[in-house]
């Protein structure tokens, strides 16, 4: 009997995953994350794209000079793994990040819209964003009409239904409704 060699799941690091993009091995930056080595796409929708960046308006708006809004952008959490929160609130900075990349200690909140199918403890992202000890996770789910609000590295969970308005524990002044969020 033959003997077939297993294959063999392989790691990257934030640098390689880097290079990928440089030598054109992977093309679309603006979807895919690094998640402990791997890479994963983010399959996402017009209407979901389109939730997301309405969402970060509206909260672009309501914290003018007090906080930073970015959507899908590159947040370093560990060497091994680089997200793409759809929605992160960032501690402002003057020069909005220009000089260094956002890191895990400069994030108040980020928002993930996630499928039906999700919850936060099912969310792939959702363990390694509390390793990370980001203050407040919002998952999203526009289709079921809630918001899961996650703080404390996930020990205190609330959830907000549309018609519900959602308090920030971790952004002063930060409260807005659910059927804005959720579109």
């Amino acid at each position: 009997m033959t003997a077939y060699p297993q294959p063999m799941r392989l790691r990257f690091t934030v640098d390689e995953f880097y290079k990928m993009f440089e030598l054109g091995i992977l093309s679309e930056k603006g979807n895919v994350e690094l998640i402990e080595g791997e890479i994963f796409e983010q399959i996402l929708t017009q209407e979901d794209e389109k939730r997301f960046r309405s969402a970060a308006e509206i909260l672009s708006k309501r914290l003018e000079k007090e906080a930073i809004v970015r959507v899908k952008s590159p947040l370093r959490i560990s060497s091994f793994s680089e997200f793409l929160p759809h929605v992160s609130v960032l501690k402002f900075c003057y020069d909005f990040y220009e000089k260094r990349l956002q890191q895990s200690a400069d994030v108040l909140l980020t928002i993930e819209f996630t499928p039906l199918k999700y919850n936060y403890t099912d969310h792939p992202k959702a363990l390694w964003y509390a390793a990370a000890e980001i203050p407040e996770i919002w998952f999203a789910n526009a289709e079921a009409g809630f918001i899961e609000v996650c703080t404390n590295q996930l020990r205190q969970i609330r959830i907000f239904r549309r018609g519900d308005t959602v308090r920030s524990e971790s952004v002063p002044n930060l409260q807005i409704e659910v059927d804005k969020i959720l579109g």
